[in-house]
C-alpha cells in the first residue's frame, strides 16, 4: 500500500522525476498545486485494532471502509464472514475515536435473509449509536462465477428473493426496490449513500439483481409515492440554483437583503442547521449550510437538476461549474468560522500536559452540547451548501486516543 500510495502522489504531481520514498511524498503533496485531499482503504471489521490504526494514519490514510456486510450473526456465519456484528460496532468506534470518516458497506438478498431481515437490519444500523457510519454503500448481492455462492445456487440451496416471481414463498424481483425505498426514505441527513449497486458488469452475474441502474428505478419509485432521500448525495447542490448571486444568507435576507430584485426571481435563503446525535460513546455535531427550497420529490441532485431545465452547452456549463465551486468555497469558510470556537478550544492545548486538553475538550463540548450552539430542524429536503462535522469522545483526550 505504501509504494502505491507514494506512486499516486507521485503521479499526480509529476511525472517527469524519480519516485520518492511516500513520506517525502507525502510532503510534496502538501505543498504542491495540486493535491491528494484524502485517501480512502478498505479493511475487515475484525482487523480494526490500534496498531492497524497508527498504521492507516501513517500511510495518510483518512477515510476507511469496512464490509459490516448484515447485523444477524446467523447470517454472517452462514456465509463465513469471518466476524460478527459485535466486531463490527467496535472498528466504528475505534475509527471514530480516532478521527477517521467511517463508510460501512452492507447487503441485502444474502443467503438464509430475506426482505423482513435485510429491513431489521437498516433499522438497527439507523437508529444504534453504534453503526452511525459518515457513509454508506449498499451492495444487494449478486450470484458472481466461481464463488461459493454460486454452487449454492446450483444446487437450489440458495435464491435471491429477486430472482423469481413467487410471493408464497417471499420472491419477488419488486421486492428489493421495495426494501431500499423504503431505506432511502429514512436515512439520516448526516449520512452520504454513496453506492446503491456494485459496480459488476451484468454479463458477469449470473442470478441476483441485474439492473444496472438500480439507484434510477428507485428514484422512479420514491417519486411516485411522493417520497425522497435525505442523505448528502442526494441533497448537495450541484447545479442549483442558476446563479451563486441568488443565495442570501438568512440574516441578510431579513435585512432586507431581497430589496431591488425583479418580479418572479426567486432566491435561495441559506440556514445553518445544526443536528446533534450519539455516535459509538461519542457526541456528534452535523452542522450545514442549507437552503430553503424544496427540491422535490424523487431522484438525486443531478437529475432533479436537469427535470428543471434544459441541459446546457458545455462552456456555460464549465463556467457555471466554476462560480458554484467559488460560492461552495466561500460557504464551506463561513461554516468553519461558525466552528472555530471549538476547533480553536480543541487544538489550543496541543502539545501541553493532558489535564489542559481534557479541560479545553470539556469546555468545547460544554459549548456545543450544552446549548452554545442551538438544535435545530432544517427544511426537510433542502439542498445542501456546505458541512462541517464535530465528534467529542465520551473519555476526552485518554491514552489510547495518542
Amino acid at each position: 500500500v505504501s509504494s502505491l500510495e507514494a506512486h499516486s502522489m507521485h503521479s499526480l504531481n509529476s511525472l517527469y522525476r524519480s519516485k520518492l520514498s511516500l513520506e517525502e511524498e507525502q510532503v510534496r503533496n502538501e505543498v504542491s498545486d495540486c493535491k491528494i485531499i484524502g485517501l480512502t482503504l478498505e479493511t475487515r471489521p475484525d482487523y480494526v485494532n490500534p496498531t492497524e490504526l497508527r498504521r492507516l494514519r501513517t500511510l495518510g490514510c483518512t477515510r476507511v471502509q469496512i464490509g459490516v456486510q448484515h447485523t444477524d450473526n446467523q447470517i454472517l456465519k452462514t456465509i463465513n464472514r469471518g466476524h460478527t456484528v459485535e466486531d463490527s460496532m467496535k472498528a466504528v468506534r475505534l475509527l471514530k475515536e480516532s478521527c477517521f470518516k467511517v463508510d460501512i458497506h452492507l447487503m441485502p438478498d444474502l443467503p438464509t435473509s430475506n426482505p423482513e431481515k435485510d429491513r431489521e437490519m437498516f433499522k438497527f444500523v439507523l437508529e444504534t449509536p453504534y453503526l452511525q457510519a459518515d457513509h454508506w454503500k449498499i451492495y444487494p448481492c449478486e450470484v458472481t462465477p466461481f464463488s461459493t455462492i454460486e454452487k449454492w445456487y446450483s444446487e437450489g440451496s440458495y435464491m435471491p428473493y429477486t430472482e423469481v416471481r413467487d410471493t408464497a414463498q417471499g420472491k419477488d424481483p419488486k421486492l428489493l426496490v421495495d426494501l431500499l425505498v423504503w431505506t432511502k426514505a429514512r436515512v439520516h441527513p448526516w449520512i452520504r449513500l454513496n453506492r446503491v449497486i456494485r459496480d459488476i458488469p451484468e454479463v458477469s452475474i449470473i442470478a441476483g439483481n441485474q439492473n444496472t441502474n438500480l439507484r434510477q428505478m428507485i428514484f422512479k419509485e420514491l417519486a411516485k409515492q411522493g417520497k425522497y432521500c435525505r442523505c448528502i448525495r442526494c441533497r448537495e447542490v450541484r447545479d442549483w440554483p442558476e446563479d451563486e448571486s441568488l443565495l442570501r444568507l438568512a440574516k441578510r435576507w431579513a435585512d432586507g437583503d431581497h430589496a431591488g430584485l425583479p418580479d418572479g426571481v426567486v432566491c435561495e435563503v441559506m440556514i445553518m442547521n445544526w443536528q446533534g446525535y450519539r455516535s459509538s460513546d461519542g457526541d456528534e455535531c452535523f452542522l450545514s449550510f442549507e437552503g430553503s427550497i424544496d427540491r422535490g420529490v424523487g431522484g438525486g441532485a443531478t437529475e432533479r437538476g436537469m427535470k428543471k431545465r434544459q441541459k446546457k452547452e458545455d462552456k456555460r456549463k464549465k463556467n457555471k461549474k466554476s462560480r458554484k465551486q467559488q460560492a461552495e468555497s466561500s460557504a464551506s469558510s463561513a461554516l468553519a468560522g461558525q466552528g472555530s470556537f471549538v476547533v480553536a478550544k480543541l487544538t489550543e492545548g496541543a502539545g501541553k500536559c493532558v489535564t489542559m486538553q481534557q479541560s479545553l475538550w470539556r469546555r468545547a463540548r460544554s459549548w456545543v452540547v450544552g446549548g452554545g450552539l442551538e438544535d435545530t430542524t432544517p427544511k426537510d429536503n433542502a439542498p445542501l451548501y456546505g458541512l462541517l462535522r464535530l465528534r467529542f469522545n465520551d473519555n476526552g483526550l485518554t491514552e489510547r486516543h495518542k
